[in-house]
Formats: structure tokens, sequence, C-alpha cells
């Protein structure tokens, strides 16, 4: 069940009011607009909530996602899944309420902090590796959950940087529910009639394109290796150049010192550059173009969660 929210006219038209530029705090990677701003809730207290403001000339295709987001948001519930208040659907476009994440979206502190692209962008200070780990654990249990711990697999199909929500503590919590789908046939068997996602080049894994009738939770895994990627290197998922997609480049083998690899806007890089190999390996790993090739998320999670231990240190496919 979502969470209960009282969304009287009164509230409808005050968050109607206040979609502005001055509540915006940036957009999603397919270009909507998200705000942030106090409302009342059922008990009187005001607190923050998220708004995503979708309009497309196609109202139908509007219903569709909002009608996915709410199915899937509204029965599960988990620490590292964002929280779906409610939605409300007027004649022009359909708004989507979520709980607060007062630290906004991974991609903001990712890409962002050199040079904030319009007014609702803030620029972030760089991350640290151990704030990076930490997120990546997030985002895989929370992938991990959907896909072995629902009664039927979800898989997401749109997992990206924009889509990953941070809270006061950066603690990670996935969004973007739009097109996730939820596979009655389970875990390993093939979706039906899954199109490629929209606005999410660079994430998506080669079976949309070379086997659409054998997509199945495995996409989520590689858009989840090249995440890993991105935090390790801090470079786009579909960059320019030649050498422009991620994923790819990752696959072919960097070449050379691993240090000219990471990002060097990490702080303290030095100090963890094994631990941010094997996380780089992990990405490969997960971005193979075989979807069998790639681990599980069960698998992934274990890994992860190993970080710090001196069991990547003896790991000798690590060093």
């Amino acid at each position: 069940m979502m969470t209960p929210f009282d969304f009287s006219e009164k509230t409808v038209e005050h968050i109607v009011h206040n979609l502005v530029d001055r509540n915006m705090i940036g957009r999603t990677i397919t270009g909507e607009p998200l705000y942030r701003m106090p409302i009342e809730d059922s008990g009187g207290r005001y607190r923050n909530v998220i708004v995503n403001k979708l309009e497309n000339e196609n109202r139908r295709e509007l219903e569709i996602r909002c009608q996915s987001e709410e199915n899937t948001l509204g029965m599960i519930r988990h620490d590292n899944i964002a929280v779906l208040l409610g939605s409300i659907w007027r004649h022009d476009m359909i708004l989507l309420v979520y709980e607060d994440m007062e630290n906004g979206s991974l991609d903001e502190w990712l890409h962002h902090h050199h040079h904030p692209t319009e007014a609702g962008d803030r620029r972030r200070p760089p991350l640290g590796w151990p704030a990076r780990r930490s997120i990546a654990t997030d985002v895989a249990r929370g992938i991990c959950y959907m896909h072995h711990e629902c009664n039927n697999p979800i898989v997401h199909r749109n997992i990206k940087p924009a889509d990953i929500w941070l809270d006061r503590n950066l603690k990670a919590k996935i969004a973007g529910f739009g097109v996730a789908r939820i596979n009655v046939a389970g875990l390993g068997r093939p979706l039906v009639n899954a199109q490629l996602p929209t606005g999410a080049f660079g994430y998506t894994a080669p079976e949309y394109t070379t086997m659409p009738d054998q997509v199945t939770e495995k996409v989520d895994v590689y858009s989840f290796g090249v995440i890993l990627l991105e935090l390790v290197t801090g470079r786009l998922a579909n960059g320019t150049g030649v050498n422009g997609h991620l994923a790819t480049w990752a696959q072919r083998g960097h070449g050379g010192d691993f240090s000219n690899v990471v990002d060097t806007d990490m702080p303290n890089r030095a100090w963890y550059m094994k631990e941010m190999k094997a996380v780089f390996k992990l990405g490969v790993e997960c971005t193979a173009m075989e979807p069998k090739e790639r681990p599980s998320m069960e698998t992934v999670l274990r890994r992860l969660s190993r970080c710090g231990d001196s069991w990547w240190g003896r790991c000798i496919c690590f060093k």
C-alpha cells in the first residue's frame, strides 16, 4: 500500500500554484521538471515533497506511464526504493508526488558539480569513494529486492543516475518506475513486448536491439554495471568521441595505469585504488554483451557488500 496522503482540493491547488522556477530542483533525463515544495499532510504538519510534472501531447502515453509507476510502487516497500505519495491528474498534466530526497539525484553529484546546467541544478562537491561505494550498495539492495524478493520479479528497465535519489544522509533510493514491468513468467524468463526505453542511451542493454524477444531482468544488471563504471571513472555513460560509450570502452580494456581511469575529482582516491579496481571489474562483468554472462543481482550485492574486507585483497582476479 502507498503511504496515505490527503490530496484535498486546497492541497492540489497549492501544488499546482507552486510549479514555478524558484521551486524547480532539476529535470529528469527526459527533460521533465522536478520541484520541491512544502505541503500539509493529513496530520496538519508541513513537509517537503518532490513533484514530477509529466506533460505530453500523447495523453494515453502519460496515463500508462503514471499507472505503471503507481502499480509498481504501490505494491512494494523497501528502504532503497522511493516512496510515491500519490498522483494528481489534470487535463493538461499529471503530477507524481514523492517523499522528499534532500540531496537530489546521483546524476547531479557525478556530472553537475562543475557546471550546473540550469537554474534548478545545484553545484555539488565531488563524492569520495566511501560515499560512492555506499550508494552503489544501496542501489544493488533495491534492485536485488525487485528481482529476487518480490512475489513476481520486477524489472525496472530504466535504471540511471537521474533516477537514483539521495536523502540527507546520501542514502540512495531508486525512482523512475514509469516503464517498469512485473514479470509474472518468473526470473530469467523473457518479458513480452519489452520496447527500448527512451532517453537512456548508454544504459540500455544490447539485447533490446539484438534480441528484443529475450529481454529479462539482466537488462537491469547491465544498467547497474554502467553506473558502477560511472562511479569509478566519473565519466558520462554516453559521452563524445570514439570512446564515448562507457560500457563499450570498458569492455575493450582501459589499458595503461588504472589510476588514470579513476575520477580525478575524487578526493583521497589513492587510498582506495585496489577496491575501485575491483568495482570497475564488477561493472565490466555486469555489462557483458551476453545476458547469461552477467551475474545476478544477488551475486553483485554479495560482492559489493564485501567491499573493504580483506577478501578483496586476497582475490587474485582483482589484483
